[in-house]
């Protein structure tokens, strides 16, 4: 579905958290034949499908760009200091660790608010 939303709007469209009134625009008419027609479909299943459902290529383009970035410089931080790590730079390994985590769930599930707050904390604990 989210797919389908995507095939849609292209660029730009609906915004964050919007999922639910895009949904209701391009869902299956077959839908409304099931039992769960009146259900309230808020996020796709994944948060990846759902950024590219709701903010459109810039979005989804924006949001793995800055995940690229981050652990594209973190790891080359590391391999630079690979022979004389610090008890600062294990701190950053287990940070960078811990944010692959947070993407992995990301891939098979939806975020919740702790989880995003992580999201966005774990690369600003790194770089200060």
């Amino acid at each position: 579905m989210a797919q389908s939303i995507f095939g849609k709007i292209i660029q730009f469209w609906f915004g964050l958290e919007t999922f639910a009134y895009a949904y209701y625009q391009y869902r299956p008419a077959a839908h409304n034949m099931t039992s769960e027609w009146k259900f309230l479909y808020n996020k796709a299943h994944n948060d990846y499908l759902n950024y590219l459902a709701t903010t459109g290529t810039v979005g989804i383009v924006t949001y793995l760009l800055m995940i690229a970035s981050f652990l594209f410089f973190s790891v080359r931080y590391i391999f630079k200091k690979r022979n004389k790590l610090s008890e600062k730079d294990f701190l950053i390994v287990a940070l960078i660790t811990g944010y692959g985590t947070i993407l992995l769930t990301n891939f098979f599930g939806f975020s919740v608010v702790m989880i995003n707050i992580l999201f966005y904390l774990f690369p600003a604990f790194v770089l200060s």
